[in-house]
């Protein structure tokens, strides 16, 4: 249950550095200015430049081409080639419009935001007329940058915590950092999830973790996911199971471009009478049910089963 005593605090920005050597100051000095100035564009205009990059992405530099194919080879063995190259190509130009509508959230409005990202609240009203703090938990789906700023925007009285992967650019990271803060929310790495939560723990809070990240270790749950063995991160389930507080599924969908659509679902609302694994368990089949659904909006970039060892420390 959250305190309501006490007001919501937003996370200091990181340590303003542009970089931690020459070559990563050069860097951000040459393309932070370039990405204030294409935030400045039209969306319609951001469009094209992103029609461009993917183009050059994926038939030019050809970046990752080979594990987005792999990827979909493995998880539709079913499907023709024809359709798995379709699907690829989709997936680079909707990643690269995910990139350049972040880029735009530098410069985007409150109206705008509003306007662009339609969500069903039911649930977390509900949630907050009973005072009580919950997990809401997403996959690499559609723009799940521009998900945020609606909660925050939505919920001023609640603290939207997220919990995220840091980039290695301290300038860039401050950046991002900047970006995603503009409407406010508490943002914190991972690396320092255990502290903040600790804080943030007597208050009334929204914590949002993208947990669909490759899992590294021995602690992880293995599941078939997409028709292979796949380690998943137990953050999520141990956190809600930790501070007994209820799941929610949060359903990021492309509607066209430029325009999502966020729906929620209860995926537990009684974690401590769960068994081990079974929220995790929930977690990766919704995530499949909404990849098969629109496979080209995942991140297929990814590489989601790189590193195997996780799978195979499980035993049958």
């Amino acid at each position: 249950m959250g305190d309501w005593s006490e007001m919501p605090e937003r996370r200091s920005a990181p340590e303003r550095s542009w970089g931690r050597n020459p070559l990563e100051v050069i860097a951000y000095l040459a393309v932070a200015p370039l990405l204030r100035g294409l935030a400045r564009l039209p969306l319609s205009a951001l469009y094209r430049v992103s029609d461009l990059a993917s183009w050059v992405m994926y038939r030019v530099l050809r970046y990752r081409r080979e594990v987005v194919r792999e990827n979909l080879r493995r998880s539709f063995p079913e499907a023709a080639p024809e359709e798995l190259a379709r699907l690829a190509e989709q997936s680079y130009r909707n990643v690269c419009d995910v990139a350049f509508e972040s880029v735009k959230l530098m410069a985007m409005s409150e109206a705008e935001i509003r306007e662009r990202v339609s969500v069903d609240l039911g649930i977390a009203r509900e949630l907050y007329e009973r005072r009580q703090s919950a997990v809401f938990v997403l996959g690499h789906c559609g723009n799940w940058e521009w998900a945020i700023p609606i909660a925050v925007l939505a919920f001023t009285d609640v603290v939207i915590h997220v919990i995220y992967h840091p980039l290695r650019h301290p300038g860039f990271e401050g950046l991002v950092h900047s970006v995603r803060s503009r409407f406010g929310g508490t943002f914190t790495p991972i690396g320092r999830a255990g502290r903040a939560i600790i804080r943030l723990r007597r208050k009334l809070t929204a914590t949002f973790l993208v947990a669909d990240q490759r899992a590294r270790g021995s602690d992880s749950y293995v599941t078939i996911f997409l028709g292979q063995k796949t380690a998943f991160l137990r953050g999520p389930e141990q956190l809600a199971r930790s501070l007994d507080v209820p799941v929610v599924y949060a359903e990021v969908r492309r509607v066209e471009r430029g325009r999502y659509d966020v729906s929620l679902e209860w995926l537990c609302e009684y974690p401590n009478g769960t068994s081990d694994g079974e929220i995790t368990e929930r977690f990766a089949r919704r995530l499949e049910q909404q990849i098969r659904k629109d496979p080209a909006d995942w991140l297929w970039l990814h590489r989601r089963w790189r590193d195997r060892r996780a799978e195979r420390a499980e035993v049958d």
